[in-house]
């Protein structure tokens, strides 16, 4: 979550509620945080920051500034509407797609939540017209989600916003119990306001 797990002590805590009726569901599962965030020795950054990473074009400070650290963040905390398959939800709630080397890039919850709104199908059994055969199960989702630069990044006002948008499909055979077929595809395009 939004945890920056610094050298120190380090703590978050959560908790929440969660209300369903009418098709609606109501998550609050927002999170605090606290880190000590003690110096330590960093590489050369690349950017105007000397927090900033050590490479070019990665927006992934190694250090979040002098101070210790005390964050609030909204979690999983979201509002969704479902009838029958179909759903539709807005709010911070972190999607998981995929593996990945150091971290889930595809979705996760190892960064803050970020704003979104998303439409889709919920976990479906599909049936062959006219045998009524169960092939298997479908599943899907699109979302577009705001995302926010950190202030490690650059010093150019223009580019602290990103549009994330999303899609995300799965098929599980019946035939073959435990596999999961699946494809996501994820674009990043720059905001601009002004």
């Amino acid at each position: 979550g939004a945890l920056w797990q610094g050298k120190g002590y380090n703590t978050s805590l959560t908790g929440g509620a969660r209300l369903e009726a009418y098709g609606f569901e109501v998550t609050v599962k927002p999170q605090v945080s606290f880190s000590q965030n003690r110096e330590f020795e960093l590489m050369t950054s690349v950017t105007s920051s000397p927090y900033g990473y050590y490479q070019s074009g990665i927006d992934l400070p190694q250090r979040f500034g002098d101070d210790s650290l005390k964050t609030f963040d909204w979690g999983d905390t979201e509002i969704r509407w479902s009838w029958r398959t179909l759903t539709f939800g807005a709010g911070f709630q972190s999607p998981w797609l995929g593996p990945a080397w150091l971290n889930p890039m595809l979705g996760s919850n190892n960064a803050p939540s970020y704003p979104k709104i998303d439409a889709g199908l919920r976990r479906t059994a599909v049936h062959l017209p006219w045998l009524g055969w169960y092939v298997g199960d479908i599943e899907g989702r699109i979302w577009l989600g705001r995302l926010s630069e950190s202030d490690y990044f650059d010093s150019n006002p223009d580019n602290n916003y990103r549009l994330l948008t999303a899609m995300s499909a799965s098929f599980a055979p019946s035939f073959i119990p435990g596999l999961t077929l699946g494809v996501n595809r994820i674009f990043i395009t720059g905001l601009h306001f002004g």
